[in-house]
């Protein structure tokens, strides 16, 4: 049928994204978009579709922030939180629609630092890690709950160090350690968290050296 196709295109975007072929990514993404809003438009009361709109909407903005086409990325992500609180307002109030806000306003947030909007970017990802916490709070074994929540404590320490706030930048990495640390210990066989770890280390360790600590940052190492 249409949708698995259009899921199938979705599916090999997703394994293309993950190698770093974000060009060819972007083309799957792409008919899939096509595939999705088709479908939408001939069953324009079916929520369901809509939502999947809006999720393969926010893998071709992704794939265009990977590529660094910016400004198209940041339309895109615009028009995802269109849709989501087009979905809100029509009562579809699922954990898939605010956390797919919460994802297109942490990268808008980061988009908009990178910019040189920087205030109103450390506005929007203080929202969407406002939203991931709620999320997190009504579902706190869910991992993937806690994975955004990283996600999220991560691109706002980025973009506090983008405003020159470094040393609030390192508060918000070491809250983001902490999260994926305490899901290393739950499940310490889970390669997925133990690498999420390890670039959380990363990215703290960065950030100590832009606040000039660079003696942690050399223990981290």
């Amino acid at each position: 049928s249409a949708r698995y196709l259009a899921l199938a295109n979705e599916k090999l975007g997703d394994v293309l994204i993950s190698t770093r072929d974000s060009a060819t990514a972007l083309d799957e993404y792409r008919k899939a978009l096509s595939g999705f809003e088709v479908l939408s438009k001939k069953q324009p009361d079916k929520l369901e579709l809509k939502l999947d709109v809006m999720n393969i909407r926010q893998k071709v903005s992704f794939a265009q922030f990977k590529l660094g086409q910016l400004d198209r990325s940041l339309e895109g992500y615009n028009a995802c939180l269109q849709a989501g609180q087009s979905l809100l307002s029509h009562n579809f109030r699922t954990v898939e629609v605010f956390r797919g806000i919460a994802k297109t306003n942490l990268r808008i947030g980061e988009i908009l630092a990178l910019t040189n909007r920087k205030a109103e970017g450390l506005e929007k990802t203080r929202a969407a890690l406002d939203l991931f916490r709620r999320l997190s709070a009504k579902n706190p074994d869910h991992a993937e709950a806690l994975h955004d929540l990283w996600s999220a404590y991560t691109v706002l320490g980025e973009v506090l160090a983008e405003n020159g706030k470094k040393a609030e930048a390192v508060v918000e990495m070491q809250e983001g350690l902490a999260i994926m640390e305490a899901l290393g210990r739950e499940d310490p066989h889970n390669m997925r968290s133990q690498r999420d770890i390890s670039l959380a280390l990363g990215y703290l360790a960065e950030t100590y050296l832009a606040a000039g600590q660079k003696e942690r940052a050399h223990a981290l190492s």
